[in-house]
């Protein structure tokens, strides 16, 4: 178990810019406490550590004023759980350069490890393989299993398939490894095995979602209907679709490549925001990609992935993905 962390630990410094020589680290006092220990003796150049829980709210605040202008300044943050009075001094961060920025959202002491099981570099070598069997094709389709006599089909542009490995320096949301595009349209009927997750809080609510819970019917890339055994999610999603009226286009379909995300989501019933890069399709509602549309032409910043367990995914050339 050790070995296994201190490699772990090894994989996620991988991820860091060479360009920083100081680093400003954000951790939970009580969730990251062996994580801390471990991970900032590695860290190279100068140390800053703020405690969240300990550390007060102007102090965070004041941190992601000072450093925001500082090419030679990174922000490595680990987020265990919400801590609304840091809300407001949090939120600074995000006029922060991606490319000096490395985020762990609800990983903590004991998923780290899990999380982190895979080599930086296979990842990227994963995923850079899938963009290129992706470019080219214009029509996919998604099913459940073989015989399923549901499918749901994705009309996408050929060339606008984003690779998100943690090495990019767009892509600052670790554990990473997916393949994107914000498709042009889609159509069918999609069954729903697996997880919601979002900024509305459907996975810690319901967690894995089994086969007859929800099904979503989508025409011309909009979700216009839901049904399902689980009628209390169907009541919830429904609620959402009606109050936010951008979250029922589908902003996004993503190809999950990291292989660790799907064996650590065994050991959790909540969904969390790793569980998008889950190995397989994920269908993002609402807001678009940063990396391939225009975030102020967004008709909301709310963003729901329904993200599927099992399935296969295929294209004009034959069989893409199965899992």
């Amino acid at each position: 178990m050790t070995e296994m962390w201190e490699k772990s630990v090894e994989r996620f410094t991988a991820y860091l810019p060479k360009s920083v020589s100081t680093w400003l680290v954000i951790v939970d006092a009580a969730a990251h406490a062996r994580l801390a220990a471990s991970l900032l003796p590695r860290l190279d150049g100068e140390v800053r550590v703020l405690r969240l829980g300990e550390v007060s709210v102007d102090e965070v605040r004041a941190a992601a004023v000072e450093y925001v202008a500082q090419d030679h300044v990174g922000l490595i943050a680990f987020h265990a759980r919400n801590y609304p009075e840091y809300q407001d001094a949090l939120v600074r961060f995000a006029d922060w350069p991606s490319r000096r920025v490395k985020l762990c959202l609800e990983v903590w002491d004991d998923n780290f490890a899990a999380l982190f099981a895979e080599e930086p570099q296979e990842v990227a070598r994963r995923c850079d393989g899938l963009r290129r069997r992706l470019t080219g094709e214009r029509t996919l389709t998604y099913r459940a299993a073989d015989d399923a006599a549901e499918l749901l089909s994705f009309d996408c542009a050929p060339d606008d398939w984003v690779a998100y490995s943690g090495l990019e320096d767009y892509d600052y949301l670790l554990p990473s490894g997916e393949v994107a595009c914000v498709p042009e349209s889609a159509n069918g009927t999609l069954p729903v095995e697996g997880w919601i997750i979002g900024t509305i809080p459907f996975g810690r609510k319901y967690g894995r979602i089994r086969p007859g819970d929800l099904t979503v019917r989508i025409a011309n890339g909009q979700a216009t209907g839901v049904t399902g055994r689980n009628t209390e999610l169907c009541r919830d999603l429904e609620m959402a679709f009606d109050r936010l009226p951008g979250v029922r286009s589908i902003g996004e379909l993503g190809i999950g490549q990291s292989k660790a995300v799907t064996e650590a989501a065994r050991s959790h019933k909540a969904a969390f925001t790793w569980h998008e890069r889950n190995y397989g399709v994920h269908i993002g509602f609402g807001a678009e990609l940063s990396e391939t549309a225009d975030p102020d032409q967004r008709a909301t910043a709310h963003h729901l992935d329904i993200v599927l367990s099992r399935g296969r995914l295929t294209g004009q050339a034959g069989l893409l993905l199965s899992w």
